[in-house]
């Protein structure tokens, strides 16, 4: 859609309630999952499939090592997750690359897990780590940024979440860089794979809708979602349940690729032939909950998977899920203690990016463009809803945070076109 300058109301209302554009009509499974999934599932003993687990790490990650080539700068945006330390481990590993030649960067915000603990990965790892806090006035989110990025973007995705993953992209050289994403990672080891199949795409369309709806409730009229959906399943769910074809073909292809791959140097190992042919096919309880995967990389990188982990609320995924829990419990409890008593704003220890509702209130560069954004929108006389008034109460202390990101990523790429 980023291509014309039509949006009917149907479309900038799915928008708006999405932040990306499901176009299931014209969505497929990509071909690489197609080639990939087989009607013979990968059965073995659980040492072999974990031997073979750890040795597709490897391939995965030694194949776009050797297609680089010599003489590169290897930069892994990293986060508290598992993809993103998976691709460094296996980096600081190699025997192609110099260890000094990898270098990570973390970007959100202070006392959250995603930019505390990706420093601290880095550390242990013995890379260098540049760390990005977006709470820094020092971030540039004017209007020029945002709508650089909607032109760039390969689809219509939500504006800030997409300009803070360009960023590490311009701390560098282009030149013999090479950029490294986790897209793909979770999902296809199994963490989207649900417990129970119900087997009713129907149903499971209908789920998709819920799980994937930004705002909710809202002041806003409800579009047809199921126009945007395919009629009819991609293949038999035998061979892959029918959340995860949806996931795949919908929410990873329209929404996470064109968000957290933003340009054609980015690497993506998890979705090369050698790992997708290996884990969409192992048997589904190795899959669900990321079972096999857990185990693969705690044996296979010991070190760095022993360390804190946001997957587990601030502990290593070797921790029980419950201690997890509990950990996390006791920070968030300290975090709003601590803002309480030095009278800050209170960020959730598991935030990505941003705290985006107080950053909205200003005075900030931020603030400015939403401004900005919200009135440019609300002159097209698309909505009924008075933009203006939810900006004021928002301001006054209301939460409309999502609406207004929806409306300023929105109005970017429908400047961007025009």
């Amino acid at each position: 859609m980023n291509e014309s300058n039509s949006w009917s109301m149907n479309d900038c209302l799915t928008f708006l309630y999405f932040r990306y554009c499901p176009a299931g009509g014209t969505t497929d499974i990509p071909p690489q999952i197609r080639s990939a999934i087989s009607n013979q599932p990968l059965e073995s003993s659980k040492q072999n499939l974990l031997e073979r687990g750890k040795q597709c790490v490897r391939d995965s990650i030694k194949k776009y090592i050797e297609d680089v080539g010599e003489n590169n700068t290897h930069v892994v945006p990293l986060s508290g997750g598992l993809d993103s330390r998976t691709i460094l481990a296996g980096l600081v590993t190699s025997d192609e690359i110099d260890q000094q030649d990898v270098i990570t960067v973390s970007f959100g915000s202070p006392k959250t897990w995603d930019f505390e603990l990706g420093q601290q990965i880095a550390r242990a790892a013995g890379v260098k780590n540049i760390a990005i806090d977006l709470t820094s006035s020092e971030i540039d989110w004017s209007i020029d940024k945002l709508l650089n990025v909607a032109q760039l973007s390969s689809k219509p995705v939500p504006i800030l979440e997409a300009r803070a993953n360009r960023l590490p992209i311009e701390n560098f050289e282009q030149e013999n860089t090479v950029f490294w994403s986790g897209f793909m990672g979770d999902p296809s080891v199994g963490s989207h794979q649900p417990s129970d199949l119900h087997g009713d795409w129907e149903l499971a369309k209908s789920e998709f809708i819920d799980d994937n709806l930004i705002m909710g409730d809202s002041l806003l009229h409800k579009p047809d979602f199921f126009e945007h959906l395919p009629n009819e399943a991609y293949f038999d769910e035998s061979l892959l349940s029918y959340e995860e074809q949806l996931d795949f073909a919908i929410r990873q292809e329209n929404y996470i690729r064109p968000t957290v791959v933003p340009d054609k140097q980015y690497l993506t190992p998890f979705f090369c032939d050698e790992w997708l042919s290996f884990w969409l096919n192992i048997p589904r309880n190795q899959r669900r909950g990321r079972k096999l995967f857990r185990r693969v990389v705690c044996s296979a990188f010991p070190d760095l998977f022993s360390l804190p982990s946001s997957t587990n609320y601030g502990l290593p995924i070797t921790s029980s899920r419950l201690l997890g829990n509990i950990n996390g419990v006791k920070k968030i409890a300290t975090n709003w203690l601590t803002s309480k008593i030095y009278a800050r704003t209170y960020t959730h220890p598991n935030t990505n990016y941003l705290n985006f509702g107080p950053s909205l209130r200003g005075p900030n560069q931020l603030h400015k463009s939403a401004e900005y954004l919200l009135e440019s929108f609300e002159e097209r006389d698309i909505l009924e809803t008075n933009l203006s008034s939810v900006w004021n109460r928002h301001q006054a202390g209301e939460d409309h945070t999502e609406l207004i990101r929806s409306v300023m990523s929105l109005e970017s790429h429908m400047l961007s076109n025009q």
